[in-house]
């Protein structure tokens, strides 16, 4: 290697580390820098003060050139500065999810094909990590503050057992660590089946409540009964783990078609679209079982 090319590369690792530590603001002219406050630096692409130096977690600039936060991060500022791109807390998290789920739910997108289920993975501080469920009871409320209608939640950490709070679900009260063991013990290990009949039965529930507080209708005239719902879920359950797709399964001529027309009095697409939500469903429940 020449010494005129080790020099090169020795010019261009100081000139790249300046860089880093001396930033500027794209556009820079140092002698217009009085005009702006302590971490502002003139540009002339903008014709305006801006930041000098964006913060570690910072995405870029923006097309005004203000630093700004990846995606998923918490801008902090001081002193219209950003100084810090912060993983949201458990409580931003918390409320992100309940948001989304109470937006679907009034939105009517529950019945989807995805799953209403959000899960959120809590970092403790030996280094584990926590899943925290948040499952929607498929009732709201109103909340008093903002006027609006809320989605209530039940949390788990077990996908099993289920607290009104997130707090307790992570850190239950002693009486409920009991009360948890003694069921455990009883219930015994986790069934895929009698879990896809639960999901069935919440999701069947919701679905007409729904349709009798918009309609008043109250006769449920679809599926007969939530029984019949739940057998065909678990076998919808079935054939998807054999690797079927929702396409193959719904298709007029399959067997699980034929079986649901004859169970059921009017088949349409958004129900046919609740087994798909309930095997979504079921596998985030599943992911507690790992």
């Amino acid at each position: 290697m020449s010494m005129k090319y080790i020099k090169f590369l020795i010019i261009a690792s100081f000139l790249f580390v300046a860089g880093l530590v001396f930033a500027e603001v794209p556009g820079h002219v140092p002698d217009w820098d009085n005009k702006c406050g302590q971490g502002f630096q003139w540009s002339r692409t903008v014709a305006a003060c801006k930041q000098a130096d964006c913060p570690a977690g910072a995405k870029g600039r923006t097309y005004t050139l203000e630093c700004k936060c990846d995606d998923g991060l918490i801008a902090n500022s001081e002193n219209g500065l950003l100084v810090s791109c912060d993983p949201p807390s458990l409580i931003e998290r918390l409320a992100d999810a309940e948001l989304e789920l109470t937006d679907r739910w009034l939105s009517d997108g529950w019945w989807d094909g995805n799953s209403n289920i959000r899960i959120l993975e809590i970092k403790n501080d030996d280094g584990s990590v926590t899943s925290l469920g948040v499952f929607p009871t498929g009732r709201t409320k109103l909340d008093e503050e903002t006027g609006k209608y809320l989605m209530t939640f039940h949390y788990t950490t077990n996908g099993r057992d289920f607290f009104d709070s997130s707090d307790k679900a992570i850190k239950p009260p002693f009486f409920s660590r009991i009360w948890i063991g003694v069921k455990n013990w009883f219930r015994g290990d986790f069934n895929q089946e009698k879990e896809a009949e639960k999901i069935a039965k919440r999701i069947y529930a919701d679905r007409f409540s729904r349709v009798e507080r918009s309609t008043g209708d109250d006769s449920r005239n679809t599926f007969f009964n939530r029984a019949d719902f739940a057998e065909m879920m678990v076998e919808y359950v079935k054939l998807r783990d054999n690797g079927q797709s929702p396409s193959q399964i719904l298709d007029p001529n399959s067997n699980f078609s034929i079986l649901m027309a004859v169970r059921n009095r009017s088949v349409n697409m958004l129900e046919a679209r609740l087994f798909e939500t309930g095997y979504k469903e079921l596998e985030s429940v599943k992911q507690f079982q790992k």
